[in-house]
């Protein structure tokens, strides 16, 4: 048996194999490790570069607001206002690019298996789309207004809209109707 050169290449053989294999074992925890920490670093990188977008389309498209040649005292706001305080627009957009962050960044790699945390999240998120439809609105209405200054449905609902010396806009009560 021990002169038998064909087991000895059979034995050499399954040596060497059994050798490969431990290193491409070593190799594939190695690459599997690296591949999933890649991996984790392009969906959380995605997840950023979607919430960036979509802050930039809710400033810029949904509510009209970063305008670079706004007035001084509204800096990146548009000119007619319907709050009057420049402050809460401000509050606003770092409460949405805030929450959208977080929303996205959760869904994108935490695993979170506690039911508060999960309802926390949720509830922000349901905070941030109803500020986000006030702020919709308030727009819809301002662009209505610019092209209608005054109709009747605006009579009929007993308001006239007024602008003030600030660009905020007034809604003053009006006779019956």
């Amino acid at each position: 048996m021990r002169d038998n050169p064909e087991l000895h290449a059979h034995y050499l053989f399954l040596w060497y194999v059994a050798v490969f294999n431990s290193g491409i074992n070593g190799l594939y925890l190695f690459f599997s490790f690296f591949l999933s920490f890649l991996f984790l670093v392009r969906r959380l990188v995605s997840a950023a570069v979607n919430s960036l977008y979509s802050f930039y389309w809710d400033i810029v498209y949904d509510w009209d607001l970063g305008h670079r040649g706004s007035t001084p005292t509204h800096y990146l706001l548009r000119d007619h206002l319907v709050f009057r305080n420049p402050t809460l627009y401000y509050a606003a957009a770092a409460l949405d690019l805030t929450l959208r962050l977080s929303w996205s960044i959760r869904f994108s790699s935490i695993k979170l298996t506690d039911d508060l945390t999960m309802f926390l999240f949720e509830l922000l998120e349901v905070s941030r789309r109803c500020m986000w439809i006030f702020l919709r609105v308030e727009y819809q209405f301002l662009k209505e207004q610019g092209n209608r200054p005054t109709t009747s449905k605006n009579v009929q609902a007993g308001y006239e809209v007024d602008s003030d010396d600030d660009g905020s806009m007034l809604f003053k009560k009006t006779g019956t109707t």
